[in-house]
């Protein structure tokens, strides 16, 4: 993935963290809806979501999901309840 390959790329504070953090399955409803990977530091946080199927018109292929993601992130909520 191009994409992920430039997020590891982006030097922020937390960089180091990131490039090591293991890209995870998310679901939506009880089945895969993509990965990501994410990471915090210093209050600051990094992440990289992909929705299956979705190419760039996610908003549209994928409505319910993309909603979900955004106002889980825009909340602080993480995607994945660990």
């Amino acid at each position: 993935m191009a994409n992920l390959e430039e997020a590891d790329k982006l030097a922020w504070i937390g960089q180091a963290v990131f490039q090591h953090s293991a890209l995870k399955e998310w679901t939506f409803e009880g089945r895969r809806a993509g990965t990501f990977k994410s990471a915090w530091s210093e209050g600051t946080e990094l992440a990289f979501v992909t929705l299956d199927g979705a190419g760039h018109m996610a908003p549209v292929k994928k409505r319910r999901e993309s909603l979900y993601a955004v106002t889980r992130w825009l909340h602080g909520t993480p995607l994945i309840d660990i």
